[in-house]
């Protein structure tokens, strides 16, 4: 795995950790800025020794380096000396640091200003200096540097424990802002035999964890092969572990009313008597974005929401179920969601041995996909389908709100009215969200999120074109799982859902849809990792130029008709929410894009 003339600054390369990192990438070809200030532990004195002797070393054993004795608070200069070296950057291993080890009760301003500086500024300015280079080449490699005070913390490290957490912070950020344009952003918490460790841990120990064990790690990560952004590594004596947030299941300071509203019953003694369920991590997830973190109580509040709108007291007929209206079917179905999150109480996790994930006790993929889902009757009206209509942009074409089209699907008085056939993605909703209580297939409702779905109409059986649907209709929609893939991190379930109109004269088909739904937490059970051949409604993109092209501009109320259709998600409507997860504005649904297209068709 050679570096093929890829330039390689690492900072702090005069002792230690550096100093490996620095003579492990150059043996394998890489050009390398070795920066040392050439101070003492604490980050007093400087000189240029420490750097001159790793650049003669390297240079000894047939490899190219420049030595920099810039501190890190000037970053600039440091990526100032590798274009004029070798002109460009591809890598940087913020490795720089000093110890002012004190109690926080004795800890100066100047012990904290002088760690912060190094960590965290030096850190920045480097980083800073050298970004827009790899953003401009469309390359780049940065590792930054943590420890394990920066993860768990310890005594007398308060400020070197802020400063090395602070690159987690960092390195997260980056990760997200460079992955587009090639820049991959990672953090190492070492643990080696340096100067920084020489006084507080055992000579034995200290023979145990040399430098050289590290170098191997940091030098995939600077690699082209690499592709991995945003990991967390613990690495020393030849092992390297990653680490990861988990999360609880957690509690919800709503609890239901007398009258079936939820109400908030958020109050100290509340937390305290939950406490419990706030700490048990079985079941636990993985957040690892913005959104993802925030999924469950995006999930909480719909919940809430849905109950503040009345739609809670829906009743259920025996046999299939009777939902009748967009409004109660969602509410229902919300609260069937809510009623399986606090039910499903199984380890999520993989069980690891031997080094491998075994089998997760969650999914039993044939089980699953041998389950009977219960299917759901419901209804919807003119009302139902002009909403819809509306909702994707009908009216608001160039034509006007009165031409032909809009009234056929608004106006109950057209002369021919029509339904979109996009409607149909609807219907299956209500019926796939039992999948959390599944048997084989027990998850946490708040981790799946939705993949793939597609659509396709029946086909009348007098002249084989697609039906047209009905303005207004009683249905009743069958599902049932097709599948269940192993994603390693998580699961692939794949649902098949027919729905048909429901007469006198017996059931009509008038829809099928396939939805694909990722499960984050479930995987490792040992299935197959996708279908053994591809679906077979997919079709091939036309060859050639379109035979038209026009632009549109989604009207700006979109998302707040959509929901009205039965996707109550507030990261649809509430702008907090949606800033909360990630987002500049509430986004508009997917599904509704669809929609838009379909218009337009």
């Amino acid at each position: 795995m050679g570096f093929g003339g890829r330039v390689v600054i690492v900072t702090g390369a005069g002792n230690g950790l550096g100093k490996a990192y620095a003579l492990y990438m150059a043996s394998r070809g890489a050009r390398v800025v070795v920066n040392d200030l050439g101070g003492a532990v604490d980050g007093s004195g400087g000189g240029s020794r420490a750097a001159d002797a790793v650049v003669d070393t390297i240079r000894a054993a047939g490899g190219t380096a420049v030595a920099s004795y810039d501190s890190v608070e000037h970053g600039d200069r440091i990526v100032a000396s590798a274009l004029a070296a070798f002109g460009r950057v591809d890598a940087v291993v913020a490795n720089a640091g000093i110890l002012r080890d004190t109690s926080f009760a004795k800890m100066t301003d100047a012990e904290w200003d002088a760690v912060y500086a190094v960590h965290t500024r030096g850190t920045f300015s480097v980083v800073r200096a050298a970004w827009p280079h790899m953003r401009q080449q469309g390359y780049g490699r940065v590792v930054l540097v943590s420890s394990s005070t920066g993860l768990y913390g310890n005594f007398g490290q308060a400020n070197y424990g802020a400063a090395k957490g602070a690159a987690l912070g960092l390195a997260a950020a980056l990760a997200i802002e460079g992955r587009r344009r090639g820049v991959l952003v990672n953090t190492i918490s070492p643990i080696a035999a340096s100067r920084m460790t020489e006084d507080v841990m055992p000579a034995e120990l200290l023979e145990a964890l040399q430098p050289e064990a590290v170098a191997p790690v940091v030098a995939y990560l600077c690699h082209d092969s690499c592709r991995h952004s945003g990991r967390v590594v613990e690495v020393g004596a030849g092992w390297a572990a990653g680490v990861r947030w988990e999360r609880s299941k957690g509690a919800t300071s709503f609890a239901r009313a007398a009258g079936g509203a939820l109400r908030d019953e958020s109050t100290p003694e509340a937390v305290a008597a939950a406490w419990s369920a706030v700490g048990d991590f079985a079941g636990a997830s993985h957040p690892d974005s913005t959104q993802s973190a925030f999924e469950p109580m995006l999930a909480a509040r719909a919940l809430v929401d849905a109950s503040l709108r009345g739609d809670a007291g829906v009743g259920a007929a025996t046999g299939d179920k009777e939902d009748f209206g967009a409004g109660a079917s969602q509410a229902a179905g919300s609260a069937r969601v809510g009623a399986a999150s606090a039910a499903t109480q199984r380890q999520l996790l993989p069980v690891v041995e031997g080094g491998k994930a075994g089998l997760s006790d969650a999914v039993d993929a044939a089980k699953a996909c041998a389950a009977s889902l219960e299917s759901v009757r419901a209804s919807y009206s003119e009302r139902d389908s002009a909403l819809y209509a509306l909702a994707v942009g009908a009216g608001d074409l160039p034509a006007g709100p009165t031409d032909d089209l809009a009234l056929a699907l608004t106006y109950e008085g057209a002369a021919e009215p029509a339904v979109l056939p996009s409607q149909a993605v609807l219907w299956p909703h209500a019926v796939l969200e039992a999948l959390p209580s599944t048997p084989g297939l027990e998850f946490d409702p708040t981790m799946l999120l939705h993949g793939e779905q597609d659509l396709v109409i029946a086909r009348s059986a007098e002249d084989g074109l697609p039906v047209a649907l009905p303005p207004a209709a009683r249905i009743v929609t069958r599902a049932s799982i097709a599948g269940v893939f192993d994603k390693g991190s998580g699961a692939l379930v794949v649902a098949d859902a027919v729905t048909s109109e429901a007469g006198a004269g017996g059931a009509s088909p008038l829809a099928a849809n396939r939805v694909s739904v990722f499960v984050r937490g479930i995987g490792g059970f040992g299935g197959d990792r996708a279908p053994v051949t591809p679906g077979d409604r997919r079709v091939a993109p036309p060859a050639g130029p379109p035979h038209a092209a026009w632009s549109w501009r989604v009207p700006l109320n979109a998302a707040l008709l959509y929901r009205l259709c039965g996707d109550y998600n507030p990261l649809h409507a509430d702008p907090s929410f949606a800033a909360a997860a990630g987002f500049g504005k509430p986004i508009l649904h997917g599904l509704a894009s669809l929609g838009c297209a379909t218009l337009h068709v």
